[in-house]
């Protein structure tokens, strides 16, 4: 092969990489692009899951993530009030993913979202907690200082638009 269409087929290739590389960065992040952007850190090779969807609201922002019990994935958020809201996930093995271990609940609620099963632990003006069992994985939300109605939003975005795929 002569060496003037060796480098004339490389550079076609190059330039091609190159407009897929700057069309890939011009597209606009669907929810799961954004978020894995955001967790700088890598569930899959650590737990086994991932995660496929969280909620989109423009009151929660991502504040940090970790692995907790080597188990359980934990993502905080803040809302626009300065709450710290714990979400995490783990595969159903029956172990408890909760904080509720150090904390008394005055009240339990059961109610369905969807056809989801919730379990709401709380005190009228203390933290919160809301457990719920999707396909493989359970979920909660732990919310520490109780604001009225900020909780039943919770668990509404977070029950139908949280998901989790194994990937083992």
């Amino acid at each position: 092969m002569e060496p003037i269409l060796i480098w004339s087929i490389v550079t076609i290739f190059i330039a091609i990489c190159l407009c897929a590389y700057l069309i890939q960065l011009c597209r606009t992040p669907n929810k799961e692009e954004k978020y894995v952007s955001w967790l700088g850190l890598d569930f899959i090779s650590r737990i086994g899951f991932e995660f496929i969807s969280i909620p989109s609201a423009d009151f929660l922002q991502l504040k940090d993530s970790c692995i907790v019990d080597n188990y359980i994935a934990q993502l905080r958020f803040l809302v626009p009030s300065g709450n710290s809201i714990v979400f995490r996930s783990a595969i159903n093995t029956g172990r408890d993913i909760s904080r509720k271990i150090h904390l008394s609940y005055s009240s339990i609620h059961h109610f369905t979202v969807g056809d989801i099963p919730v379990t709401l632990y709380y005190n009228h003006s203390g933290p919160e907690l809301a457990l719920w069992e999707k396909g493989k994985f359970r979920y909660s939300i732990f919310l520490e200082n109780s604001e009225p109605g900020l909780m039943g939003a919770l668990i509404e975005l977070f029950a139908k638009d949280a998901n989790c795929r194994l990937n083992r």
